[in-house]
């Protein structure tokens, strides 16, 4: 099928024009791999020396994502450094918010929480962070409504970060086609979203164009961990045969 054709075929279904946002999706996921790209596999021995932590059957999940979505090499690149830093190696499935009371505002600022709620459920000497009050607070109210689709009591801990990409909030959750307690426990559905997240956040142009910065802001809406995706992202390339 052709390029217009596609457009048309989704315009009919969709009931009206198209946005440039989805003809930027359209594109990302049909934007070839370059034709001197490395391979689209996953060296294991290295991958168990760059991931000695992952959980159990990843690399079968991820190796079986890629194939499905095309990814090869400098995207496949880019997707496994981004996972890696997401998910702290693909150890971590489910978001941790243990932050003391300093992190809650210097990662999050007080246009998210307040200083009397960092103090409150911020971990402190004598005191644990109240993960579940803090991920209500920072992932609900207006914010979360109108960023994560948030708009019942208790969605901010019910869809805390989940997968390997920490897919975070009720839409995006929804999105991804899984349940958070399939995204924390199956490494496949995890992997599937995390590539499907990939596609439709619009990361394989600039992926193909080796831009780790611009990855990262459509990754996670900004710079944060920049450093680490750069490193993660240069490190995966030595990964692909």
């Amino acid at each position: 099928m052709s390029t217009t054709a596609l457009f048309d075929a989704v315009r009919a279904v969709k009931g009206s024009p198209l946005t440039q946002a989805d003809v930027d999706r359209i594109n990302s996921a049909l934007s070839p791999v370059p034709a001197n790209d490395t391979g689209g596999r996953i060296d294991p021995g290295k991958f168990a020396a760059w991931a000695p932590g992952a959980v159990p059957h990843t690399l079968h999940a991820l190796q079986a994502a890629a194939n499905a979505h095309g990814f090869s090499g400098v995207v496949l690149a880019h997707w496994l450094g981004q996972m890696y830093v997401e998910s702290a190696g693909f150890a971590v499935m489910s978001e941790s918010l243990n932050y003391s009371v300093e992190g809650l505002l210097r990662t999050f600022g007080r246009h998210r929480i307040s200083a009397a709620d960092c103090e409150r459920y911020g971990r402190k000497p004598g005191q644990p962070a109240n993960q579940e009050a803090l991920a209500n607070i920072l992932y609900g109210g207006a914010w979360g409504a109108a960023n994560l689709g948030n708009t019942e009591p208790g969605d901010g801990w019910r869809f805390r970060g989940s997968g390997f990409k920490q897919i975070t909030g009720r839409a995006n959750t929804i999105a991804s086609g899984f349940s958070p307690d399939e995204l924390r426990t199956d490494p496949a559905k995890s992997a599937k979203a995390a590539a499907e997240f990939f596609v439709r956040a619009g990361c394989v142009t600039p992926a193909q164009k080796d831009d780790v910065e611009a990855v990262t802001r459509k990754v996670n809406g900004g710079t944060n961990g920049l450093a680490d995706r750069i490193t993660r992202t240069a490190q995966a390339k030595a990964l692909l045969l």
